[in-house]
């Protein structure tokens, strides 16, 4: 049996949001940590957050949060760090656009960083964007549009948000959530140079009830971890490499439900990453 340990993000109201440890017992079975709910101290009068995107590099856990000013209406962005994945200190305010900022995920390229963001336009549909930022994480903020919603599908009406990429043979793919008539389900587009993307020909959508997507790839599987909009827990869904358009995710059940004091709003956004050989 081999153990391993992952680590999600778990959002308790709307305003607060609190990183989860968890260990797998045998095949994606999860226990939730006593450590529950991690400490997160910020500055520059931030006090509140949303999700969140955890990464490591070197020794050091690196997060983009979600984050917000009491006397502010709209959530920002913020730089944060920790030593030991469980303490996170707020480094520097990344974005603060006077729009409302969500859903973060980055990936690495040759001069910093490329960050994916949700905006929430003029309060009344969501959509997908970039912004180029250095390895300080000092970040543009034009944004560059990435999704947009198709105006004329009832699908979509809502928006498009949570974009998360997955790089593969010189190609990105952008998992994303859209929300609509029918509900909220996942989506996928790709970029060969990270400027023009592409939805999928057949723009299929697929894990109707799925928000928040995480791609993770283990013995030529690709794992992809979702929140419920139903906010009943956390699920898994697999499919096999390589990755394309014509790839089936097969449900896999749930991971994690609400059944801790602090989880009983919602577990959202989860965030794994490889550390050391072990997940968290």
């Amino acid at each position: 049996m081999f153990k391993k340990l992952f680590k999600l993000i778990s959002l308790f109201l709307i305003s607060f949001a609190y990183l989860l440890l968890v260990q797998n017992a045998y095949a994606f079975e999860f226990v939730k940590s006593t450590d529950n709910p991690l400490p997160v101290s910020y500055i520059d009068g931030y006090a509140n957050q949303l999700q969140t995107n955890v990464f490591k590099e070197g020794s050091v856990y690196k997060g983009v949060f979600v984050v917000k000013r009491a006397a502010e209406t709209y959530y920002s962005l913020g730089y944060f760090e920790s030593a030991n994945g469980i303490d996170w200190q707020m480094k520097k305010e990344i974005l603060n656009t006077g729009a409302d900022l969500s859903n973060p995920s980055v990936i690495k390229t040759q001069t910093g960083y490329l960050l994916f963001i949700s905006r929430y336009d003029n309060r009344v549909v969501y959509r997908i964007y970039s912004s180029v930022c250095d390895f300080d994480f000092n970040c543009s903020s034009s944004l560059n549009p990435i999704i947009t919603p198709d105006t004329n599908s009832d699908s979509e009406r809502n928006g498009v948000f949570a974009g998360h990429p997955f790089q593969q043979d010189g190609r990105t793919y952008i998992f994303f959530g859209a929300w609509g008539g029918d509900g909220f389900k996942i989506k996928l587009a790709y970029s060969d140079d990270l400027t023009t993307w592409v939805r999928c020909p057949n723009d299929k959508a697929f894990l109707y009830g799925s928000d928040g997507p995480f791609p993770y790839v283990e013995n030529n599987n690709l794992y992809l971890f979702t929140h419920q909009s139903d906010s009943s827990g956390i699920k898994l869904a697999k499919s096999i490499l390589p990755l394309s358009c014509n790839s089936v995710f097969d449900d896999q059940g749930y991971l994690l439900v609400r059944d801790k004091t602090y989880d009983q709003r919602h577990l959202i956004f989860p965030s794994v990453l490889n550390d050391n050989g072990g997940l968290k």
